[in-house]
């Protein structure tokens, strides 16, 4: 019959053990060098000093047991469940949070490309991936038909909207303000106590007020104040009860170093041609029909932005083609514009205002008058800087393009 051994730790007996079994406890850990050994449970010895290493039979662990203690199941094996749930768990985070970041990865790229080519609010900046209905959006969010105007009211009561020529405009604020030429809204400004006025009221029979109109768009039609009236620029700025939280930004670049761009565009609406206006809209009144708004006059593709590509074709150089006006820059372009033009915008590749179209050359020929191709001028402007900057709070200026 073999030995049976007794294992004492901390006062608590355990066995009987055979020799094997220990050396099997031993070597899963369940039993320590400082665990007690004995055969009669009177006299107890260390384990190391009760087994001589050289004495360790070769012997195979015997089956696992549970419980954490010798001949329960094991300390060492309790160790290592809790080792390996503790890894378990770790990767299982990063496995969660690396796929938390590769789903904000593709969310962050699927809403780039959602905002790929968008123009956002504020002043706008065009590049090359900006989307071409995006771009369009946002001009016609920022390019205004001007019309100035009378509004008549009849002795009968019935009243009508009457306009006199009309130019465009461009918002330069998120608060509705508009910069324009002098000439678009000049003879309205004046007209309130001019012999013009007291000679229509008396062929009408009726009372005028003078009027600013301005459209973004069809639907879109607001009064504008006249906020000021530059004494020595064809430089007017307006503001309408609307908010422009798409608006342009404008070059600061000194006059004479506005280079020489190859990519620039005008945009504005500029006059139809009336033959083709009659021809279109044979019903169209001569003059404004009572309760006819200002709009009647224009046919609908009147009200959509155009936008006409060229260069420049001279750096600014000084003129002064209107003598109540000091001499002032221009820029020589060829983006084609016609009279409605006036006060609209040049403006870079990126989106940046260049100048205020003002003029083209135009030539006799016959009782026909025609626009000169590529003799466009635009009215640069940091002279007006100090104008503008005055009366358009957060106005925003920016360098030329290269």
């Amino acid at each position: 019959m073999s030995r049976q051994y007794y294992v004492r730790d901390r006062g608590r007996t355990m066995g009987p053990f055979s020799r094997e079994q220990l050396f099997g406890m031993r070597d899963r850990g369940q039993i320590q060098a400082y665990h007690e050994v004995s055969t009669d449970q009177r006299s107890w010895k260390a384990f190391d000093l009760q087994f001589a290493e050289p004495d360790r039979p070769p012997t195979a662990p015997p089956p696992p047991t549970r419980g954490g203690r010798p001949g329960g199941g094991g300390t060492n094996r309790t160790f290592k469940i809790v080792i390996a749930s503790v890894v378990a768990v770790l990767i299982l985070s990063a496995i969660a949070i690396g796929g938390y970041f590769i789903v904000q990865g593709i969310r962050s790229h699927g809403a780039d490309a959602d905002h790929a080519g968008r123009v956002p609010e504020g002043p706008i900046a065009l590049s090359p991936n900006t989307n071409t209905r995006e771009r369009d959006d946002a001009v016609a969010d920022t390019v205004a038909l001007v019309v100035p105007g009378m509004y008549v009211k009849y002795n009968d009561g019935s009243w009508a909207e009457e306009r006199l020529g009309h130019g465009s405009g461009f918002a330069v604020s998120p608060s509705g303000h508009i910069i324009t030429n002098r000439h678009v809204v000049e003879e309205i400004h004046n007209f309130k106590g001019s012999q013009l006025r007291l000679d229509r009221e008396r062929e009408l029979g009726g009372s005028i007020d003078a009027k600013i109109w301005v459209f973004f768009g069809q639907d879109r039609k607001f009064e504008a104040e006249v906020l000021h009236v530059s004494v020595d620029y064809d430089l007017a700025i307006l503001k309408v009860n609307r908010s422009t939280p798409r608006y342009f930004a404008m070059c600061r670049t000194d006059d004479t170093r506005i280079p020489m761009l190859d990519s620039v565009a005008s945009l504005g609406f500029p006059s139809t041609d009336q033959k083709a206006m009659k021809i279109m809209n044979p019903n169209q009144p001569v003059t404004a029909a009572k309760g006819a708004p200002v709009q009647r006059g224009f046919l609908d593709a009147d009200f959509k932005v155009t936008k006409e590509n060229g260069g420049i074709k001279k750096n600014s150089f000084r003129a002064r083609p209107d003598p109540s006006q000091l001499e002032a820059y221009y820029l020589v372009h060829t983006a084609r514009i016609a009279t409605g033009n006036s006060g609209g915008p040049l403006i870079a590749r990126d989106g940046t205002v260049l100048g205020i179209n003002t003029l083209g050359i135009t030539v006799t020929m016959g009782k026909e008058k025609m626009i000169q191709e590529g003799q466009n001028y635009a009215l640069t402007l940091p002279q007006l800087r100090k104008e503008i900057d005055h009366h358009v709070p957060g106005a925003v200026w920016r360098e030329a393009p290269e």
